[in-house]
């Protein structure tokens, strides 16, 4: 494969993701959990699950300079560092009940059915790092 074999198209959510798929205008996406819709709509299926071979964080947080030489920063930082050990130890390895807890608040505020979200969480590193 060459590097123009390739197209990248940007889109805004998975929820755009999973309508290119249907309407193939992609005909491929890398995307992070909760993609199974994709799959138990039956646009697609995963070729490769992400968390079988790229078992990296997703995400970050980020703040000024400024801001990060604060008391305050210090402060979101421990417990970003707090909240990362207890998705960690709960979510990633299954601990009952605090993992069926998180299913729960997760399915609140997000409105996605639990037995989507127990499909995949993303990998975050235990110290938040």
């Amino acid at each position: 494969m060459a590097p123009g074999d390739v197209e990248l198209v940007p889109l805004q959510s998975l929820g755009d993701v999973a309508d290119a798929l249907t309407a193939k205008r992609i005909d491929a996406a890398a995307t992070a959990e909760p993609s199974s819709p994709v799959e138990t709509e039956r646009r697609g299926c995963h070729a490769h699950p992400h968390r079988d071979s790229l078992p990296w964080q997703i995400a970050v947080l980020l703040y000024a300079d400024r801001f990060a030489r604060t008391v305050p920063a210090r402060g979101v930082h421990e417990g970003l560092c707090q909240a990362s050990r207890h998705y960690f130890d709960s979510v990633l390895r299954h601990a009952r009940p605090e993992y069926d807890e998180i299913v729960a608040i997760t399915a609140k505020y997000t409105g996605a059915r639990p037995e989507l979200i127990r499909r995949g969480f993303p990998y975050q590193d235990r110290d938040g790092g």
